[in-house]
């Protein structure tokens, strides 16, 4: 005889979950609302803070986004009023997408196994300039890694910056020390030119510093051999610098510049850069590092610009209230 195998025992809060999505259903609410109460409760059962409903129009042939919690406000509005088509462009986006970002860490994987090798070889013949060269590969990599996860992570979820009062030329010099192998590897020179008067900003450190280290890595990538890369800083309280600041509030201005001695960005590629998935760089960028660093300055009450034209380098400058 089979061992008789006991029924698997019910959550009570599923049960009281499962409750009221069966005392939804049977109300007189609106759909939105029964959708938007069956999509909350089982995001409180699964732990989870983000999530969306989405229905099959089958009179439109489309996706209609009709419930969604904790997702970015111009991703709801785009499933609210545009819908997301089922058509070829949108599937294409989509699979260029998930290919960028696939490629991406699967590239750093194989430098992560680069650099294990390396340690291994080192380890078994004593070499220990070889283990330090396999130490700063995996090392490297795991960053850059993270960084892409803590992009996705960002971008998904809307944040209040932890501020506190930071030393301008403190962070900066940060950042630069971070990059130094990077930039000597692409033989490109780091050089800061930063107003003595811009000392001080009250910015979340972590996430401006991680703004200034994607801006970085992009004007190193973008630079040619021999050029330069530079970070600068000034402060400004006249209308104009005002005026492009999303904090109304705010008596004046730090403005941090990133440039390079690259060939510049194109016009069409310029209205594009800050939209998330969007990469000049194919398949080897996920389109999300800056579309994160916006995010993060305009959660600032800032705004970030940037000045290029063919052939000419390009200046990213991040606008922060003082």
């Amino acid at each position: 005889m089979c061992p008789e195998v006991p029924a698997p025992e019910v959550n009570s809060s599923v049960h009281a979950s499962l409750l009221k999505i069966s005392e939804a259903l049977g109300s007189n609410l609106e759909l939105a609302s029964v959708l938007q109460t069956i999509l909350d409760l089982t995001l409180q059962q699964m732990q989870a803070q983000q999530g969306s409903i989405l229905l099959f129009d089958e009179h439109q042939d489309r996706l209609q986004m009709l419930a969604s919690t904790g997702l970015p406000t111009e991703i709801v509005r785009k499933g609210e009023y545009h819908s997301l088509d089922l058509n070829a462009e949108c599937l294409a986006a989509i699979g260029q997408t998930v290919a960028g970002i696939s490629h991406c860490i699967k590239n750093m994987l194989t430098d992560v196994r680069g650099g294990m090798s390396l340690i291994e070889i080192a380890s078994n013949s004593r070499s220990w300039e070889r283990l330090d060269k396999g130490h700063s590969i995996l090392n490297r990599n795991i960053e850059r890694i993270a960084s892409v996860i803590l992009d996705m992570l960002d971008y998904s979820k809307e944040r209040q910056p932890r501020k506190g009062c930071v030393s301008l030329i403190s962070l900066v010099e940060e950042v630069i020390g971070s990059v130094e192998s990077e930039a000597e590897m692409h033989q490109v020179k780091l050089e800061q030119r930063l107003d003595p008067d811009a000392k001080m900003v009250e910015v979340d450190a972590q996430q401006i510093f991680r703004c200034l280290l994607n801006l970085i890595h992009n004007a190193i990538e973008a630079t040619p051999k021999g050029g330069t890369v530079w970070v600068g800083s000034e402060q400004k309280s006249n209308q104009a610098t005002l005026n492009r600041l999303r904090d109304p509030s705010a008596k004046g201005a730090v403005i941090i510049r990133v440039g390079d001695t690259g060939p510049g960005i194109g016009a069409e590629d310029c209205k594009n850069l800050f939209e998330p998935f969007f990469s000049t760089k194919g398949s080897k960028g996920t389109g999300l590092g800056l579309a994160v660093t916006r995010k993060i300055v305009e959660e600032h009450g800032g705004r970030i610009e940037v000045d290029s034209e063919p052939g000419e380098p390009a200046v990213f400058a991040i606008h922060l209230p003082a």
